[in-house]
This record gives structure tokens, C-alpha cells and sequence, in this order.
């Protein structure tokens, strides 16, 4: 009887122990010092190569090599195209299409909402101004894949993020 009395407060000990995993990080956390993310952009079925630079508002193209180096990025409330050689300044109605792109690293994570899948891949949806964006993270916090639906709908995958 004492036998089974210790085997059942050593189960009982191992149940009330708190589990050794790490906590999780916050949801949006991976945005905390990216200087720059290198990923794939798919935009309108075709995918481009894309270095992010959110504190700059900066977007650089790394493929397809014919316009590989392309940056666009926005000064104020406008946007610029400089294809290598120059800048330009593009029409008003193109930051807007870009903003949620840039947005992409800087999500205001009020109101956010948060599940898990049964493969541990939490799932963030923030609603922003111009549309949703469905964030897929890591078990360690890093982004697998960031969608946006809006006006102009993307997706960016393969994310390496650069901190400071």
C-alpha cells in the first residue's frame, strides 16, 4: 500500500511541475530589430527577390537578375523608383499600393488575434487600415510567411530577418 501511495504522489509530482518548455515569445516580436529581411515576394502570381529595409522604408530587388538592384522606397508621402540610375517619383496612388508591403515589419499588434494549428504554427491576424495581414510563425517566434489581402494582395516567404 505504501508502495502504491508513493508511485501515485511521484505521478501526481510530475504532473503539477511546470513543463520545462520555453514561453513562448510575444507574436509579433520578430519585428523588434529587423534592419533588414531578405525574402520571396509573390505579388500578382510572379515572385521577385526582395531585401526589406522597414526603418528606411526601403525595398530592393535581388531577382530576377534583369532588375535585380531596383529599389523603391518612400520619402514622406511619396514613393520613388530608382531602377540604378536615378530616381523617379511615382504617382500617389502607387504608395498605397506599396504601404503594406513596408508595413510588412512594423504590424501594431493591438488587437491581433492569435491561434495554433495542431503542427505548433501560431497564426497572427492583425487588421490594419488598407487590409488584413495573416502572419505564420515558428515554434521560436520567426515568421514562416506574412500575407496581405487587401487592394494589392502578397505574400512574403522565406524570411531571414537581420537585427541590429
Amino acid at each position: 500500500m505504501k508502495r502504491f501511495f508513493l508511485t501515485f504522489l511521484a505521478v501526481i509530482a510530475l504532473f503539477a511541475v511546470p513543463s520545462c518548455d520555453a514561453a513562448l515569445p510575444p507574436p509579433l516580436s520578430y519585428q523588434e530589430g529587423a534592419v533588414k529581411a531578405a525574402c520571396t515576394l509573390t505579388l500578382d502570381g510572379a515572385e521577385f527577390g526582395v531585401e526589406l529595409y522597414p526603418e528606411d522604408c526601403r525595398l530592393v530587388v535581388t531577382s530576377p537578375e534583369c532588375i535585380s538592384g531596383t529599389a523603391l522606397y518612400c520619402r514622406g508621402e511619396k514613393l520613388f523608383l530608382d531602377p540604378g540610375g536615378g530616381e523617379m517619383e511615382l504617382p500617389g496612388e502607387f504608395l498605397e499600393y506599396s504601404a503594406p508591403i513596408f508595413s510588412s515589419f512594423s504590424l501594431d499588434g493591438e488587437g491581433a488575434r492569435i491561434t495554433t494549428s495542431g503542427d505548433d504554427v501560431r497564426t497572427v491576424r492583425v487588421t490594419a487600415p488598407l487590409g488584413d495581414y495573416t502572419v505564420k510563425l515558428s515554434p521560436d517566434g520567426s515568421p514562416r510567411e506574412i500575407s496581405f489581402t487587401g487592394e494589392r494582395s502578397f505574400t512574403l516567404r522565406d524570411i531571414i530577418i537581420e537585427r541590429e
